[in-house]
């Protein structure tokens, strides 16, 4: 059983319907492709020290074989040749929105020249909802349950 189960979900059940849909909107219900959106998520989580939720990305990436080696550069991303522009613009406005709560105008026009306006909004939208989780866990002291490491030997390099 994961940690945020048995922290926070034992204690509150009403929340795990909530949970539940927003996980079920983020990966069923978005305009984003699945690789953009999972570096999003791991990047905030990065940012935000967040070790629970940042091993739970990089399980994600391992088991939906989205090249989870890119994944673990993330904190290099805008020297990194590993990222093309549209995943780079992506990052960019995860890292000023997980900062400083904001988008700055050049951003957001960076992301208008890869995103329609949906998937801009859907991408904050992102961003707030791995911000919402990070500050769970972290607050609730809920660390890595090494997931990526499992998930990484089940199903190899």
């Amino acid at each position: 059983m994961i940690s945020p189960l048995k922290v926070i979900y034992a204690r509150k059940t009403e929340l795990i319907p909530l949970t539940a849909y927003i996980d079920w909107m983020r990966e069923k219900k978005l305009a984003v492709g699945p690789a953009v959106r999972m570096l999003v998520t791991t990047r905030v989580s990065q940012l935000n020290g967040c070790a629970f939720c940042h091993d739970l990305n990089l399980a994600r990436a391992v088991q939906e074989q989205i090249g989870y080696a890119r994944f673990l550069g993330l904190d290099r991303w805008p020297e990194s040749e590993a990222f093309n522009e549209r995943e780079r613009a992506a990052l960019a406005l995860a890292d000023e929105v997980t900062r400083n709560h904001d988008l700055s105008e050049s951003t957001f026009e960076l992301c208008r020249q890869h995103f329609s306006d949906e998937e801009v909004v859907e991408l904050i939208w992102l961003v707030a909802v791995e911000n919402y989780f990070n500050m769970q866990a972290r607050s609730l002291r809920i660390g890595s349950d090494g997931l990526f490491r499992r998930t990484a030997e089940a199903h190899g390099p």
